[in-house]
């Protein structure tokens, strides 16, 4: 899907499917992301969000 051809509500649709899916990565790994040695794997997310704003 090329960002140039969707159209605000399906770039909305995909923003939103994103933070919905970082929101059940973090869950499924927030035993081993909030200790003292941190490994955020819902974090990798964000650049999606640089490449579809």
């Amino acid at each position: 899907m090329v960002k140039e051809n969707m159209s605000k509500a399906q770039k909305l649709t995909f923003s939103a499917m994103i933070m919905a899916l970082y929101i059940v990565v973090l869950y499924f790994t927030q035993s081993f992301s909030f200790g003292a040695y941190q490994i955020r794997i819902a974090t990798s997310l964000y650049g999606l969000s640089y490449l579809f704003p």
